[in-house]
């Protein structure tokens, strides 16, 4: 699973960094409504998230980017950002929205679960078939792991630190344990990420890991030359490093 920040740096090469992924076989990508306020990203996602505020970038062309995407793509497309932009636009009409734009679910790590029975968010993906995938992180409170286990999520997003995102040098020495934990109350597939960022990390995750999210260490290989060409090589390491 890799990530995209919607007009970051600006509409074209988001666009050109989108397609890069997908053409070069990645199985999941994330699309990134711009927030001013990414409370749970590091600096890199900070910096982009800033930069494509400022370029005015509004929910509605965070799903026209998608829907574009779509006609090139059948992998999952999966939303993410913060629980403000789906407040502002009204649950129902963000979840019409999406699924009409080709969305297959969404990671908003800010929603707070206790708030299901006002908000609603959970059972109206539902009513438009859009995947509900919540986010844990080593540090989450028993409370949260039940509530998530209740959920019965298809797929969870698994934060391997504590903290915020962003690229690391090593995984963490306690995620095989983690995850084996986490696979105690879960029977859905675990994605893993915050900190993977090198083929040797990729051949190095525990076998229970099922699926890898790379999100900002993309976004550095970007915005060290400005080239395409080096996000498209980098990514073709990752997907070799993973067969």
């Amino acid at each position: 699973m890799m990530h995209v920040i919607v007009w970051y740096p600006d509409i074209a090469t988001s666009g050109s960094i989108a397609h890069t992924l997908l053409e070069a076989g990645i199985d999941f990508l994330e699309v990134q409504i711009p927030f001013s306020d990414p409370m749970a990203d590091g600096p890199t996602f900070m910096h982009a998230n800033s930069v494509a505020v400022k370029n005015k970038t509004t929910v509605q062309d965070c799903f026209d980017f998608m829907r574009r995407l779509r006609t090139k793509t059948n992998i999952p497309l999966l939303l993410m950002g913060y629980y403000n932009s789906i407040f502002r636009k009204g649950v129902r009409e963000f979840c019409k929205q999406a699924k009409l734009s080709g969305c297959s679910g969404i990671i908003f790590p800010d929603y707070p679960l206790d708030h299901e029975h006002h908000e609603w968010l959970i059972d109206v993906c539902q009513e438009f078939g859009l995947d509900f995938i919540p986010v844990l992180n080593p540090d989450a409170a028993k409370k949260k792991k039940k509530k998530v286990a209740q959920l019965h999520p298809s797929l969870l997003y698994y934060g391997m630190r504590k903290g915020i995102t962003g690229a690391k040098e090593t995984l963490d020495e306690n995620l095989e344990k983690n995850i084996q934990y986490v696979k105690g109350f879960l029977s859905c597939p675990i994605s893993v990420g915050w900190g993977i960022s090198t083929p040797e990390h990729i051949r190095n995750l525990p076998r229970e890991a099922d699926i890898a999210i790379i999100g900002s260490k993309t976004t550095d290989i970007y915005n060290t030359n400005k080239k395409i060409e080096d996000v498209e090589n980098y990514t073709k390491s990752i997907i070799k490093a993973s067969k």
